[in-house]
Parts: C-alpha cells; sequence; structure tokens
C-alpha cells in the first residue's frame, strides 16, 4: 500500500472480499438485476438460462457473468436505469469527490448495509 500511496493521490479500498465486480451489482434491487442481466446475456451470448435464476442467486450469476468475454464491466453499468446506481460504487465516487481537493491517504470503501 505504501508504494501505491506513493504513485496516487488517493488509494480506496472496496471492503474485504468484495471485488470489483461485487461492487457493481450487490445492494442493487433484484429486479434491475434481472433486467440488466437478461440484457447482457442476450447482447453477449453468455448462454444463462434466466428462468432459472431465482434471486437469491441472482447477484451471484451477475458477478460471475461480468467477468466473461474479457469483462463486461462497461456493459453492465449502460444496461442498468440510471435510477439503479450500485451503492458501493455510489460510495467510491463520493470518496474520489471528497478526496480530490486534498489527496493522499488510504479511504476505505464501507461494506454496503444489508437491504
Amino acid at each position: 500500500l505504501a508504494k501505491l500511496e506513493a504513485v496516487s493521490d488517493v488509494v480506496l479500498r472496496l471492503p474485504v472480499k468484495m471485488a470489483v465486480e461485487r461492487a457493481i451489482v450487490v445492494g442493487l434491487p433484484p429486479a434491475n438485476v434481472r433486467e440488466a442481466l437478461t440484457w447482457l446475456n442476450a447482447q453477449y451470448c453468455l448462454g444463462i438460462d434466466m428462468s432459472k435464476v431465482d434471486d437469491a442467486a441472482l447477484a451471484q450469476t451477475a458477478v460471475v457473468a461480468l467477468k466473461q468475454k474479457g469483462g463486461l464491466h462497461q456493459p453492465w453499468v449502460d444496461a442498468l436505469l440510471s435510477s439503479a446506481a450500485p451503492p458501493v460504487a455510489v460510495s467510491v465516487l463520493d470518496a474520489i469527490v471528497a478526496t480530490a481537493p486534498t489527496g493522499g491517504g488510504i479511504v476505505d470503501i464501507p461494506e454496503p448495509a444489508a437491504p
């Protein structure tokens, strides 16, 4: 981390075991995840049988899908409705804005609140 701090304006650290894919999925309403995943599946031929994905498996299915085809992060974000902002991603953007004028240091992004 010291090396990253030396070459960065600020270092943002996601919650433990929170990969970027989870950061843009966790906390979204199931309806938004299902709609975006259905679109992504159709556009990129991911072969997911959406009729077999129940709400309990929806977020994990989306996380796995985002890692396909060399990474589908940007199409995923594009597919989300503007009213469906992933809470962790919003926290990251808020942290960037809050630390931009002064910069420096490590900012820990909090774990999202349970729905």
